[in-house]
């Protein structure tokens, strides 16, 4: 039967409230698990809800298992802290953690990837800390709509296993890292239409018997039809397998159709690679691909149009904010969809173009004897939604505003954690005093953060 229809109307129905809470995170990865936490510690209900069967997205069901240094770009001052170095310690008891030392002979890029976690501890370790919170997780669960009454946010719709409903609340935290939530209350975004590159990774066995793996897989590459050589760590406490991530796909991932070709081609990427290194690597038959992260990661998608845009002169200059809610050094970071390696723009003045198979060249973008700043701030006005419609709803994580240079940098892990802390702060905080996030006093958020473990400059 040919359907000419272009849309069907869905019929109305009643939906079984799933619960009511005061904070509401939509999105269990790691920004939106410590938002939830923070939340929770400062004595307010709280729901976390997550579209998987497990917290920490891209950290855990995506193997991205490099964190990066807490200090100055001159390694001096400590920068930040909080609660993902609480993680980084409980690990630590579990031999979960590697900890690089820093290396004066290697590329910055590896002088700054300071930490390597075991993801499937980091899984337990999350389920553990949201426990003892007190926050409530809602597993399998999916993010549909916003239930809209009185023209308020009052809470959102969701699909799970065990059918449709909708969950209340009274604040709504945006992690879903494609803000979602956001999105669909019809708030502003702005993308960029060339991408920095997705991928998906691999946990494989016999990588580090193959000698001169990444030069191969470079001098390689073309007859296999991929663009990057991409990275690898080792595995804390199993010095046979490696992580990596090699694949590299620069498509839309907030398009449904983009994101399927996305993760086909990934995976394609990865059987790829395994074929070229068993083909070409002396041991090459003796590696083994072990599994597959459980989608593609992205590195960006789209932002939330906010009441301030980070800029590039922010970052590249180290500008610092009076509504300051994370600190950072990381370089604007650049990926490339067609060819190997990245380039990184350093605060001190170091432009740094680094291939995989462990060559770097350095040069320069500030002049020798420059004067610089050694971080970096993000400003709360960042993460609220410029059009002031909802005055319940504040955005962590990925989809916070910043122009694509500036989100080249604050896109790491340890940073956005830091965004999610403050999300939670500030939700807590508005449940707490009755007020909108918009009218948030600046100074009771950054003792709130303080007093919570953060580093506040």
């Amino acid at each position: 039967m040919v359907m000419n229809k272009q849309y069907i109307i869905e019929p109305e129905r009643k939906l079984p409230i799933l619960g009511e809470y005061e904070v509401c995170v939509v999105g269990g990865g790691c920004t939106g698990t410590l938002a939830a936490i923070r939340a929770s510690r400062l004595g307010v209900k709280t729901a976390l809800i997550e579209e998987g069967g497990c917290l920490g997205g891209t950290c855990t069901k995506g193997y991205i298992s490099s964190w990066h240094q807490e200090r100055d770009v001159d390694f001096n001052q400590q920068i930040l802290a909080g609660i993902t170095f609480e993680i980084i310690d409980r690990l630590t008891k579990r031999n979960a953690v590697i900890f690089r030392k820093r290396d004066p002979t290697q590329s910055r890029m590896r002088q700054i990837s300071s930490y390597i976690i075991n993801t499937a501890e980091l899984q337990i370790e999350l389920d553990e800390m949201v426990a003892e919170a007190g926050v409530i997780p809602h597993f399998h669960t999916l993010y549909c709509a916003p239930y809209i009454e009185n023209g308020a946010l009052r809470g959102i719709i969701v699909e799970t296993v065990s059918g449709r409903g909708v969950i209340l609340g009274n604040i709504f935290i945006d992690a879903t890292g494609d803000g979602d939530l956001c999105v669909s209350l019809g708030e502003k975004t702005h993308e960029v239409q060339r991408k920095q590159p997705a991928t998906t990774c691999a946990m494989v066995y016999g990588y580090y018997n193959i000698p001169y793996a990444e030069n191969i897989i470079c001098n390689h590459m073309s007859e296999y039809n991929l663009y990057s050589s991409g990275w690898n760590t080792p595995m804390p406490n199993n010095p046979s397998g490696t992580i990596w991530g090699k694949s590299n796909v620069s498509l839309n991932l907030a398009n449904a159709q983009e994101l399927t070709q996305a993760e086909i081609e990934c995976r394609r990427q990865n059987r790829a690679l395994m074929d070229l290194l068993r083909k070409y690597g002396d041991n090459g038959d003796r590696i083994s691909l072990s599994s597959l992260s459980m989608g593609v990661a992205a590195r960006e998608t789209r932002q939330i149009t906010c009441m301030y845009t980070l800029s590039k002169e922010d970052v590249m200059y180290g500008a610092h904010f009076y509504d300051a809610v994370a600190n950072g050094s990381y370089p604007v970071d650049i990926h490339y969809p067609d060819k190997p390696g990245a380039t990184y723009y350093y605060l001190n003045g170091i432009c740094e173009r680094e291939i995989y198979n462990r060559s770097f060249e350095q040069t320069r973008w500030l002049p020798e004897g420059a004067q610089y700043n050694t971080y970096w701030q993000i400003p709360l006005r960042s993460m609220i939604p410029a059009s002031g419609r909802y005055g319940n709803v504040i955005v962590c994580g990925r989809a916070i505003d910043a122009d694509p240079h500036a989100f080249a940098a604050i896109r790491t892990i340890v940073t956005l954690n830091q965004t999610g802390e403050a999300a939670g702060v500030v939700a807590a905080m508005a449940v707490h005093n009755g007020n909108s996030i918009i009218d948030t006093d600046i100074a009771q958020m950054r003792e709130l953060l303080k007093k919570g473990g953060a580093i506040v400059l």
